[in-house]
């Protein structure tokens, strides 16, 4: 509720100020990829179609999954990726491995985690150094010599509140913390201490975190939305794995829609601002229903499917352009 006010705030006492400043800064175009665990796998193969079809983009954004590939993506490391995701397991994002090979938590390991007293069922330090392989200082340098920022949402749990950290103003080895911090899920994955702060995935707050894209000039801004347009409805479980799973989709749509509401607020300052939101179909995101197990027999495939919504264009799409009557305008399906 705070982060509306604050933006219902900027519209009264700053609507010219900004407009002004938005339009001494270049149109970029911007992607931002939404957070949601081995979705990150389609969320890869689809922006390989968007580059293929001839899209460039200046800024890319990510929260958790989304921030763990972001840099290659702005880079076109897609062969990379597909490597990643061929390849991936368990064991290169977690040094305690809560989830079992089916996918649910290890009860008995948790249950006894949780009576000595650590703040988590399981530990990514893993994950640390696998964004070390996938974003390489060789990599963060070439991003400065073009000019292109990519920025990651994190959580900070002492204030309850989300922050945004980018190349522009991050050294690389604070900046792979921050990737970390923004892909570390609460419950599942210790927190990250920096700063003198506690950390945790950016997706509890900023799942797709458009206003900063639009702050940063973006007048044409592609969304991969890494779930269905509408959510999948759940029966009834009191097991722990099944609430843990059903919790974290249930805060990755939620917070996604409360960003798009923001992001159709703040383009009211800017005529003529897109929003291209790309949805997976139903069918790929419950194929990859199991957010946290990475088992590289489905990243595999999920990579191509999201390649293919792309190509087939069987994903869901919304198109949004902001009249000059201030007026944020939903077109047809594109």
């Amino acid at each position: 509720m705070g982060k509306f006010l604050s933006i219902l705030l900027l519209f009264t006492i700053s609507h010219s100020c900004f407009s002004q400043t938005q339009k001494q800064v270049s149109v970029k175009n911007a992607l931002i990829i939404s957070g949601g665990g081995t979705r990150a796998s389609w969320g890869a193969g689809f922006a390989k179609g968007l580059a293929e079809s001839g899209k460039e983009y200046e800024i890319i954004g990510g929260t958790s999954a989304g921030a763990l590939i972001m840099s290659s993506v702005a880079l076109n490391q897609f062969e990379e990726l597909e490597i990643l995701f061929n390849t991936i397991t368990n064991d290169d994002v977690y040094n305690v491995n809560p989830i079992k090979s089916n996918g649910k938590i290890k009860t008995l390991k948790s249950f006894w985690r949780t009576i000595f007293g650590y703040s988590s069922i399981g530990e990514s330090k893993n994950l640390r150094k696998l964004i070390e392989k996938i974003f390489t200082k060789k990599d963060y340098q070439e991003l400065i010599e073009l000019q292109k920022e990519i920025f990651c949402v994190v959580t900070n749990l002492n204030n309850s509140e989300a922050s945004i950290k980018t190349n522009k103003n991050t050294t690389y080895t604070d900046l792979l913390d921050w990737i970390w911090a923004s892909a570390s899920v609460p419950v599942l994955m210790a927190p990250v201490e920096k700063d003198g702060q506690i950390w945790a995935d950016g997706g509890l707050i900023d799942n797709v975190p458009i206003d900063e894209a639009i702050i940063e000039g973006s007048k044409h801004i592609d969304i991969i939305a890494l779930f269905a347009e509408e959510p999948a409805k759940w029966e009834y479980s009191n097991k722990l794995h099944d609430i843990v799973g059903r919790t974290s989709k249930i805060v990755i749509s939620s917070t996604f829609r409360d960003n798009i509401i923001i992001g159709q607020l703040m383009s009211q300052l800017e005529e003529g601002t897109v929003l291209n939101i790309h949805y997976m179909s139903r069918e790929d995101a419950d194929f990859l229903s199991n957010l946290y197990s990475f088992d590289n027999t489905f990243l595999s495939e999920g990579f191509q499917r999201g390649y293919e919504a792309f190509k087939n264009e069987t994903r869901v799409k919304r198109y949004y352009i902001m009249g000059s009557n201030s007026q944020f305008v939903k077109l047809p399906n594109q």
